[in-house]
């Protein structure tokens, strides 16, 4: 399951996070979107980069039958703000995927 915030459809300067239910962890895009951060969802702090911060701890994933769902807790940092779009992408283990799907907008403020 994939998530991908940002103004437009790509990965550079977004917060792109994924979450592998087949090793039980979830994983951040770096500043550089040149590789991936990596934690488990039951540990103490976050995972962040120059944009997000996803706190580990407040996240979590409960699949029942074949609906799998995740609350994401994240933050943004200043060099996120602004309008946002959300897009959502799912995937299986014989590679299917539902393609990016737009869930819903954002707007990242200051604090």
């Amino acid at each position: 399951m994939f998530l991908l915030a940002n103004g437009t459809l790509t990965t550079s300067s977004a917060a792109y996070l994924y979450y592998s239910e087949n090793l039980n962890k979830i994983y951040l895009r770096n500043g550089a979107n040149t590789g991936w951060l990596s934690g488990t969802l039951d540990a103490v702090g976050p995972l962040q980069n120059e944009r997000v911060v996803l706190d580990l701890a407040g996240t979590s994933v409960q699949k029942v039958g074949d609906t799998l769902t995740r609350a994401v807790s994240l933050s943004f940092t200043d060099a996120f703000l602004g309008t946002k779009k959300v897009w959502l992408r799912a995937t299986d283990g014989g590679g299917l995927n539902s393609g990016w799907v737009q869930k819903g907008t954002m707007t990242v403020v200051t604090p």
